[in-house]
């Protein structure tokens, strides 16, 4: 029974720490990428990162053509090619 839990433990930290990652990595991303800071990215600024124009299309919600940070937060990582 300890053995179960002991392994539950260390499951459910290692996925809290992939989502921790990926976070970090998406909000050192968004500051690499927002090079005015106004808070938006346009595709003139994602043109240095192959993984956000991959994803740009599911990305831009309201289809504005420009990324706001909860829209970027919702990329996938996991792809990321850079």
């Amino acid at each position: 029974m300890n053995k179960i839990k002991a392994i539950a433990c260390v499951t459910t930290l290692a996925a809290a720490g992939s989502v921790m990652s990926q976070e970090g990595s998406i909000s050192d991303l968004w500051k690499s990428l927002d090079a005015d800071q106004n808070g938006h990215i346009d595709m003139e600024e994602a043109k240095s990162s192959t993984t956000v124009r991959e994803q740009w299309s599911k990305l831009d919600k309201d289809q504005n053509q420009t990324l706001s940070i909860d829209e970027f937060s919702l990329m996938d990582l996991t792809k990321e090619k850079e």
